[in-house]
């Protein structure tokens, strides 16, 4: 999950054909054997960064 965090240009709004490319040359991207365990954690860590955007929307609508 660091890398993901390490790489500025995956958002909530990546997609795993898209932010591959970004970081299939670090080290840490081959640490992981299994292609499907990366498009997982992948998955999970952009579903963190959409709850986090939603959470901010919300609280930002809600101070109005």
């Amino acid at each position: 999950m660091q890398l993901l965090q390490d790489t500025p240009d995956i958002t909530a709004y990546s997609r795993w054909a898209e932010a591959r490319p970004l970081i299939n040359t670090d080290p840490r991207y081959h640490a992981v054997n299994s292609e499907l365990q990366r498009s997982k954690w992948f998955n999970e860590y952009v579903n963190r960064l959409v709850s986090t955007l939603s959470l901010g929307i919300l609280i930002s609508t809600m101070s109005r």
